[in-house]
């Protein structure tokens, strides 16, 4: 199922402890769940995104990978 995902969403916690999910791309290497920042254009740097700021204060994660259909 990991390999026929398209989407997962990533569960981070901020300073208050309070839930912070969003959607994810991600690669699976048999090991690793990757998940890359993008290069497009935003209003803050890749290393001050709010999920980068999470996992480096607390490294413990929740990745959900679900199977999707579109039809």
């Amino acid at each position: 199922m990991i390999s026929r995902g398209r989407v997962a969403r990533l569960g981070t916690v901020d300073d208050y402890n309070q839930p912070y999910v969003i959607p994810a791309v991600f690669v699976f290497d048999g090991a690793y769940f990757i998940i890359p920042l993008d290069s497009k254009r935003k209003t803050v740097r890749s290393r001050d995104l709010r999920r980068v700021k999470n996992i480096e204060k607390n490294a413990k994660v929740a990745l959900l990978v679900d199977e999707y259909s579109e039809s």
